[in-house]
């Protein structure tokens, strides 16, 4: 037993005590040792409480006993060189019986053969001459053994609380987590022998780091020092006596620094990680969306084709009725008729044998006198003389031979139809859609199912046409009591739309004729109550409670946009920012968005429309058409000024999208469903992607408003980009899908008016002086609101324009049933839902308010040098006189910076041109398609000749 104690117990307190010296000598702990491989023992050793001597920790026989029995296999993980502190490797023993690995024994000796006295690293015993190293064939046994290292392995793993944790470097036997890693020690601690390690350097605290098992990494292998500079030449980390030597002269930072440069770099690859996970999410959501989008679409066509086919089947069948009732018609007729003869020929052939028998006697007779006058009445023979043809080809062989060429060209038109709906492409391109052929085919297999099908469906249409009309005659709303008349008209769900189309005045006014000034009409499935007389306008528009306009605008424009609505609960408190937002475009916000607009109207108009001098075509007159022309200035500048700059934005194609999607704009307000209008979401995906964030942040020196909604939207996280640049869509349609029109009709109603035009130029040149005139054409000039708030006739003609032109709406939406009084007498009663309407057309072409309505007056609304406001009907003030931004709170909040606008582009385009109206043409009219939506665009072309205004010309009225 004390043998085996011997031999297992000197390993085992080599490797947890390391020393066991004879009595009142100290026990060095492993801290010790790490203390002397980093040759500081002598300096830091007096400051160590950890070590104690033989005496303090002396244990009983029968500690050692178990020590020995129990740590066999345990001292097998023990079995570390004291100097690298790694698995002994070629393990030797020096004489006084410490064990090293070879190489590191060698290379400690090796520095110490000037002095020519060799210590052990452990216990510091010297020896002179040098020992011959022997070799220790236990410890090459134990570590040689493939069985025992995984016994090892097993053991050591399952010490640790989780696979993967670093080990603390002092603990022997089962090894603790570590928590820190010491970098000037190049050991791991767990808590224990870290608060140690801490208590031994109470002065000069060392760099720790949270535990790590690349410790060596941080070590130069040629100096071994902390690496703490990082070589921009060399792109790797040094210590500082490489930099002093072989990095002497290069381009070299703290690595700390270099840290925070590459984190800034790591930030924004990151960034562009996360945009590029975005995209591909956004186009994964498109290609599944395509994906179920073609599954509804197949599906569709299977119960289409499944629902055809099957009233082909029945058609078949009818048609093989009514060709057996034909085929047995026909046989009855022709069996009928051959009966008909037959008796015929039976009876004729029995009165021809009996007067066959009649003649044989006859022939017998011996009377002269009665033959002879027998004779003549029996010559004549019985019966018609006439020859019954009977056709022993008859037969019903066509008939079949008709049905056998239908089934061949049934067969064959089957199969080239269905040779026609090609299957769709095997893999899906990307940003493509999956291409649905079955359309185009399913038509031309309708077209072709003959006119029998036609008639079928024609029948049933006009069937179910019949049950909804009764339905709705029956069963439909009625009027009730306190309530206002009510049309519905003859077509379900449509009701008075497409007279309200074709003509909402004349429409309006004949029901204002027979019904009074409150009815209301049935419009494609809306109940709308319209309010004729201006004067009881205002009793409507401070009912804002029960009479709400958002619940209609918020619902038709994300409707119409796509975007989600911003009063719901995903966007706490945006409603009322956005609203807040608006007053970025009146009073003094006004006025930098002036200086940029009037910049801008000068540069695309010189760009676009002026000549240049190279071109030789200097003051010649060119011809353009003017609704056209107001397009082109109008869309840029306005999306210039508010959204900035950019080289290559290809505006000329965003337009060309734009107004593909505005001429459908009235279906989609109509709530027609946006996949009933052919390529209109394709047009109108196409607009939202021009406006994403990423795309955004590359235009140059938006304005303040666009500015601020950008960073609203970017405040909330539940805004996806796509929504976001939906948004930034609409504010495009709201900034120039009214204003286009209302340029023209400004401009036209100048041009055609001799008078006004003189009046207006007068007022430009007042203003901008004859010096600023001739400047125009060669560098910008500025006109400020002040000033073009002092030009009163401009701002009447434009007022006018408007008022002629502007075919508004204004929408309210019944919140809950209730009384509405109208005045004094007046009252009606409503139902939820409903929308109240204020149409004020009607009131801009009532004769009563202003004289010759239809006529354009530029002056109408100046009064004694100022604007006039005072205007009447039935001797009372009209406080409503003039809407086409609405009324109210609800008044488009853009109202002034489209004025303003307005006026300037008509100073610009007067300053710079000369323009006239081309004779011989029909004057221009309204487009009545878009009632209700606002200011309605020309329904006819009308064009204009224009010149580049001459320097010098003081802007005389042109003959």
């Amino acid at each position: 037993m004390s043998s085996t104690i011997n031999i297992h117990n000197r390993f085992l307190i080599y490797n947890i005590l390391q020393y066991m010296p004879s009595s009142g000598e100290f026990i060095d702990c492993h801290i010790c040792m790490c203390l002397r491989t980093r040759k500081c023992f002598s300096s830091e050793k007096s400051k160590l409480n950890c070590c104690r001597t033989v005496a303090e920790v002396s244990l009983p026989v029968s500690v050692y006993s178990k020590m020995a029995e129990s740590s066999v296999s345990l001292a097998q993980n023990q079995f570390n060189c004291s100097i690298c502190l790694n698995k002994l490797t070629d393990p030797v023993t020096i004489p006084c019986g410490h064990s090293y690995c070879k190489s590191c024994i060698t290379g400690c000796w090796d520095q110490d053969d000037q002095k020519g006295v060799y210590s052990c690293p452990q216990c510091r015993q010297t020896f002179t001459p040098r020992p011959v190293l022997g070799k220790n064939t236990m410890l090459v046994k134990v570590e040689d053994n493939p069985r025992k290292r995984k016994i090892q392995a097993a053991q050591l793993d399952h010490c640790y609380g989780e696979l993967g944790d670093v080990e603390c470097d002092v603990c022997t036997g089962s090894k603790n987590k570590a928590i820190k890693s010491c970098l000037v020690c190049l050991n791991s601690y767990c808590q224990t022998h870290f608060e140690r390690h801490e208590e031994f350097h109470p002065g000069k605290r060392h760099k720790v780091t949270n535990a790590t098992k690349r410790l060596q990494e941080m070590i130069c292998p040629q100096h071994d020092k902390l690496l703490e500079i990082f070589c921009r030449t060399d792109q790797h980390c040094i210590c500082y006596l490489c930099m002093l030597d072989e990095h002497k002269n290069h381009d070299h930072v703290s690595a700390a620094a270099e840290r925070t440069e590459k984190q800034t770099q790591l930030e924004e690859m990151q960034r562009k990680f996360q945009q590029r996970i975005q995209e591909r999410e956004k186009e994964l959501e498109e290609l599944r969306e395509t994906v179920d989008n073609y599954k509804r679409s197949a599906q569709t066509a299977v119960e289409d084709s499944e629902r055809i086919f099957t009233e082909l089947i029945r058609s078949i069948e009818r048609s093989r009725s009514e060709v057996t009732r034909l085929i047995r018609d026909q046989e009855k007729t022709e069996v009928s008729r051959a009966e008909e003869q037959l008796k015929r020929l039976e009876q004729e052939i029995e009165d021809l044998r009996r007067r066959d028998i009649e003649l044989e006697q006859l022939s017998h007779t011996d009377n002269h006198i009665h033959f002879l006058q027998s004779f003549q009445s029996l010559s004549v023979p019985p019966g018609s003389t006439d020859k019954i043809t009977v056709s022993s080809r008859f037969s019903f062989d066509v008939v079949g031979k008709s049905v056998s060429d239908l089934r061949e060209k049934l067969e064959h038109f089957c199969r080239e139809e269905i040779k026609k709906i090609s299957p769709p492409a095997s893999s899906v391109r990307h940003n493509q859609s999956i291409p649905t052929p079955e359309y185009e085919s399913r038509k031309e297999f309708l077209k072709s199912r003959g006119s029998l099908i036609m008639l079928e469906c024609l029948l049933t249409i006009f069937l179910g046409f019949i049950s909804v009309l009764l339905f709705c005659a029956f069963c439909g709303r009625r009027r009730k009591d306190g309530e206002p008349p009510l049309i519905k008209g003859w077509i379900p769900f449509l009701g008075k739309a497409l007279e309200f189309r074709k003509n909402s005045q004349q429409f309006l006014t004949q029901l204002q004729q027979e019904h009074g000034d409150v009815f209301t009409v049935l419009i494609a499935g809306r109940y709308i109550t319209f309010i004729m007389n201006p004067l009881q306008y205002p009793s409507v528009i401070k009912h804002g409670k029960q009479l709400d306009f958002h619940t209609f605008s918020d619902s038709a424009a994300s409707r119409t946009f796509g975007y989600k609505p911003v009063r719901s609960s995903l966007f706490p408190g945006m409603s009322d920012r956005i609203q807040r937002s608006y007053t970025l475009l009146q009073g003094p916000a006004l006025d930098p968005l002036t200086f940029s607009m009037m910049g801008n109207l000068q540069q695309v108009m010189r760009r676009r429309f002026l000549p240049s001098e190279e071109s030789g075509s200097d003051g010649d007159w060119q011809e353009a058409e003017l609704y056209e022309f107001c397009k082109c200035v109008m869309f840029q500048t306005t999306f210039n000024t508010l959204y900035g700059h950019k080289s290559n934005l290809r505006l000329d194609q965003l337009r060309v999208d734009f107004e593909k999607f505005d001429a459908i704009f009235p279906l989609l307000m109509a709530r027609v469903p946006i996949a009933l209008l052919g390529k209109t979401k394709e047009i109108r995906e196409k607009l939202t992607r021009f406006f994403y964030p990423q795309r955004m942040a590359e235009w140059r020196a938006p304005c303040e408003f666009i500015q601020t909604r950008m960073a609203l939207f970017q405040e909330y996280d539940t805004l996806q980009d796509r929504d976001k640049a939906a948004h930034h869509f609409a504010m495009l349609w709201a900034s120039v899908g009214n204003t286009i029109p209302a340029a023209f009709w400004c401009l036209y109603h100048l041009i055609s008016c001799p008078e006004a035009l003189e009046a207006v130029r007068a007022e430009i040149v007042n203003v901008v002086g004859e010096k600023n005139m001739q400047l125009v054409f060669e560098e910008d000039i500025t006109i400020t609101r002040q000033q073009l708030e002092q030009m009163v006739y401009l701002e009447s003609s434009i007022n006018e324009s408007l008022r002629l032109s502007s075919v508004s709406m204004n929408i309210r939406v019944v919140q809950e049933d209730f009384c509405l009084r109208l005045d004094a007498q007046h009252s009606v009663n409503l139902r939820k839902d409903d929308i109240v309407a204020l149409y004020p057309q009607t009131t801009h072409l009532d004769p009563e308010i202003y004289d010759q309505p239809q006529r354009f007056q530029f002056d109408r609304f100046v009064e004694d040098g100022k604007e006039k406001t005072d205007f009447y009907k039935c001797g009372q003030k009209v406080r409503y006189y003039r809407m086409p931004f609405g009324s109210g709170a609800t008044q488009c909040p853009g109202r002034f910076f489209a004025v303003n606008e307005l006026k300037q582009f008509v100073c610009v385009a007067l300053l710079m041109c000369e323009m006239q109206l081309l004779g011989n043409q029909q004057e221009a009219m309204l487009d009545n398609s878009r009632a209700g939506l606002g200011i309605m665009p020309p329904a006819n072309q009308i064009t204009f000749r224009y010149r580049t205004r001459k320097p010098g010309d003081n802007m005389k009225r042109e003959e």
